[in-house]
């Protein structure tokens, strides 16, 4: 099962598409939000690769606002992961910047921060050559 795919519930009937399935949990799209055991869905159509390609671009493509939740980062993970890589990554960086200014508002010597700061500017150089 993947992102786009109909399935239903066989308890309930209910009819759902899912979001993202992982360790044998499938997470609906939709609200409100929820998982169930692989195991209690029955697959009624499975998408074709293009339905497939559109259903994770809903998810990821559009303002990141409007898919604030859990599943749009998931569904990044399993479906484009350097593109989930190079957003985490992204994000670690951001946050040592800002331990940095922190750490120097508060005195710690440079020589301290030196491998930290060398670090992050090694990684954002290669950031920017990956983004050429």
């Amino acid at each position: 099962m993947r992102c786009g795919d109909t399935v239903r519930a066989k308890k309930t009937g209910m009819v759902l598409e899912l979001a993202y399935e992982d360790n044998g949990r499938a997470i609906w799209c939709g609200w409100p939000d929820g998982t169930i055991d692989t195991e209690e869905l029955e697959l009624v159509e499975a998408c074709s690769d293009d339905e497939h390609a559109k259903s994770v671009a809903r998810w990821l493509d559009a303002d990141r606002s409007i898919h604030g939740d859990h599943r749009r980062s998931m569904i990044e993970q399993l479906y484009r992961p350097e593109q989930y890589r190079r957003r985490v990554e992204s994000m670690a960086l951001d946050e040592m910047d800002s331990a940095i200014s922190r750490l120097r508002y508060c005195a710690v010597p440079e020589s301290a921060l030196a491998p930290v700061v060398t670090f992050v500017a090694a990684r954002r150089a290669a950031e920017e050559e990956a983004g050429k």
